[in-house]
């Protein structure tokens, strides 16, 4: 049948209503004629009139019922379906990509390169551990004189130092701990994944199926806030077209945003490939910014110099340059800057500027370290020399990442400085200390560290009494009390040598170096390889060490202890690089490249020092003990303090540190260095009451007495 429109026919027509006039051609010969085609309520109708008066051809068919007619509901009902549709597909999406995103993390963390490390530096800290306490016991045993229990002792110590972890066992160890990893990532999923389903055969219960839209909504919902905080507020698939700019014309300038399109690509001369694709993507800026929040961000044209790619940025409308730092992702992600590329955002010269800066170069310097180096290293992106402040600090870098040579540079700064200042080296290892023989004072062993902390609190006090007299808040260093920098290398095994019980309380005796030394000219420098094992930083210290630096760390753990997790340490690739959270360095600031000062031949030439010691009030320095612990000879009698001590102890097995520091008058730490220094230590004895305490034994006080009258 001919195409045909219809109309209603009046009752003008007197055609019955509720039926509709179709035209078109008559039915054919020997076609049956439809019901109403020809009559409608039993009766024939006639054929209308047209305009001028011919018969129209057509027939009568009945109208469309009510409920067939297309109604003003029908599009808003369709229009909601789609966009609900529409909205469904979107946090479908967003789900797909929290997922996706869920376990690129977890594969990472899986097959973190770090863990292998990190195991073996656990398994050496076990040894070191073990190393400590044996040696422990050893030093007990000398003081006791047991022949037999120090023969032993000494034969598993040489064992532990000649033991090394085997690369079996770290590949084993590393393994377990991936598969430990492999099964916590595991669990959640799983569990969501199965539970429903066994719950609902083996229980019947169809509540937990409910698992799933829950799941489902929880990624969504986690998927659209990933989205946004990379600058996307929609999941699109956009195909992206490869562009390079065209090459320079007479500088290291590049074509501006603005450019025609149609030009012929070319790479740029010089430029790396990941440059080619940041400058491609400024040249087509509006592209790239497109659904990232960066509307009304203008850039110039960008330059390359010796530190990677400037450009300008201008801002219009309600953004600012101040506001543009809080987008610095969404501009990263748009100009494709990878990963371990530094970009930083400062004032341009115009107040709706801002100085993009993309460090994508590195400039060759010089970093060999030399007396009229200043500071420990350079910022590496201006080039200046970075001092630190003089004070406490803690110092933290895994293995490799140039610890030791950052405290040659501190220590050989300390020793090179016009200020009187000299230099204690607490080296628990002992692998560093030969290097600096004749030029700063030493210690190795539990006894020589505890020795050398006594002298440095009995300074402190010395130095506090001198302050209250003259009136004065802060120390000022001199020839005969310079500044004092004491270095421990390696905390941790400062942390294993303490042991209260042997009075061995070493960390006792750090705490208040750390906390008041600063302003009596003594600094501390803490550092460790270990922060995140056992007490690798002491609790007693981790508060007033506020002055930090961090090499590259093990881990984001590390360097969350260290610096906050504003910092990303464990990120820096190479070692000799810093990151320092020290007054006027933030964590937006470039790393310091640390001066070079691994040649042991350039610390063996350092200038020679006397080493420092304690100075008595009125007195000349304090001679160290023997090395066996014996008191000098010929030293014009007994000491007043040994004497007072055998007195008290007359008729007892022993008596304590604080009987002997209540009748001699004196302090009980220095009554502690004198008896020391006439060699006797201290232990435990049984007293009237039968109760062991600590102090000194009645036969060592006349052992080194004996020792004066020969």
């Amino acid at each position: 049948m001919m195409a045909h429109d219809q109309r209603p026919l009046a009752e003008a027509d007197e055609i019955p209503t509720g039926l509709v006039w179709e035209e078109g051609e008559p039915a054919e010969a020997g076609e049956a004629p439809r019901p109403d085609d020809t009559e409608a309520r039993g009766e024939a109708q006639e054929a209308p009139r047209g305009a001028e008066g011919e018969a129209v051809q057509g027939t009568v068919v009945p109208a469309p019922e009510a409920g067939e007619a297309a109604t003003p509901k029908r599009p808003l009902l369709d229009d909601i379906n789609a966009r609900l549709r529409a909205r469904l597909e979107s946090w479908h999406t967003y789900a797909l990509l929290a997922w996706s995103r869920r376990w690129q993390t977890a594969e990472a963390y899986i097959q973190d390169p770090d863990l292998y490390e990190e195991i073996a530096e656990e398994a050496n800290a076990e040894i070191y551990r073990r190393r400590a306490a044996v040696a422990k016991k050893l030093d007990r045993a000398k003081i006791r004189r047991d022949e037999a229990q120090v023969k032993l002792l000494s034969e598993e110590l040489a064992m532990l130092e000649r033991r090394r972890v085997s690369a079996m066992k770290i590949d084993a160890l590393t393994l377990r701990a991936r598969g430990g990893r492999l099964a916590r990532q595991s669990a959640l999923p799983v569990c969501v994944a199965v539970g429903p389903v066994v719950a609902l055969f083996a229980g019947g219960m169809w509540w937990p199926l409910l698992a799933y839209p829950v799941a489902w909504a929880w990624l969504a919902v986690q998927g659209h806030a990933i989205a946004v905080a990379e600058g996307a507020t929609e999941v699109t698939e956009v195909q992206e077209k490869t562009r390079v700019l065209a090459p320079p014309q007479g500088g290291a300038s590049f074509a501006s945003p603005g450019a025609p399109q149609g030009a012929a690509a070319a790479a740029v001369v010089g430029a790396s490939e990941a440059e080619n694709t940041i400058l491609s993507r400024l040249t087509d800026w509006s592209k790239a910014a497109s659904g990232r929040g960066l509307a009304g961000v203008t850039p110039a044209s960008p330059t390359i110099d010796a530190l990677g790619i400037r450009v300008v940025l201008t801002t219009t409308g309600r953004l600012t340059p101040e506001a543009l730092d809080k987008k610095l992702g969404a501009i990263r992600a748009a100009l494709a800057v990878p990963k371990g590329v530094r970009t930083d955002l400062s004032p341009g010269d115009v107040g709706d500027q801002a100085v993009l800066r993309i460090r994508t170069r590195t400039p060759e310097r010089d970093m060999t370290w030399r007396p009229d180096r200043q500071g420990i290293g350079l910022d590496i992106d201006t080039g200046r020399p970075v001092a630190l402040p003089k004070g406490r600090m803690l110092i933290a870098g895994t293995s490799g990442a140039g610890k030791s040579v950052l405290l040659r540079v501190l220590m050989a700064e300390a020793l090179c400085a016009r200020e009187p200042t000299a230099v204690v080296y607490l080296d628990g290892k002992g692998e560093e200390s030969a290097l600096w023989k004749g030029k700063v004072r030493i210690a190795n062993t539990p006894r020589e560290i505890l020795s050398v902390l006594c002298e440095l609190g009995a300074e402190s006090d010395a130095r506090s009494q001198i302050m209250q007299e003259q009136g004065v808040a802060t120390w000022t260093p001199t020839a005969e009390r310079p500044r004092i920098v004491v270095v421990v290398d390696e905390g941790a095994e400062i942390v294993a040598m303490d042991d209260p019980d042997d009075d061995l309380d070493l960390i006792k005796r750090l705490r208040p170096l750390a906390s008041m030394g600063r302003s009596r000219g003594i600094d501390l420098k803490w550092a460790t390889q270990k922060p995140a094992i056992g007490e690798g930083i002491p609790s007693q210290l981790a508060g007033v060490m506020q002055d930090r630096i961090a090499l590259r760390t093990a881990g984001r753990k590390e360097n969350n202890l260290v610096l906050g997790s504003d910092w990303s340490s464990h990120e820096l690739e190479l070692g000799g690089f810093a990151l320092a959270s020290v007054p006027g360095r933030g964590p937006g600031q470039a790393p310091i490249q640390v001066w070079d000062l691994s040649d042991d031949s350039t610390v063996l030439g350092l200038p020679d020092a006397e080493p420092w010691r304690h100075l008595p009030r009125g007195g000349a320095p304090e001679a160290p003990p023997e090395a066996d612990g014996e008191a000098p000879r010929g030293a014009g009698g007994v000491p007043p303090v040994l004497r007072a001590a055998l007195t008290l102890s007359e008729g007892a097995r022993g008596v304590t540190g604080a009987e002997i520091a209540a009748g001699c008058g004196m302090d009980l730490v220095d009554m502690q260095e004198e008896l020391r220094a006439a060699g006797v230590l201290g232990g435990r004895f049984v007293n009237a009451d039968g109760n062991q305490v600590r102090g000194y034994r009645r036969d060592a006080l006349e052992q080194a007495a004996s020792r004066y009258e020969e």
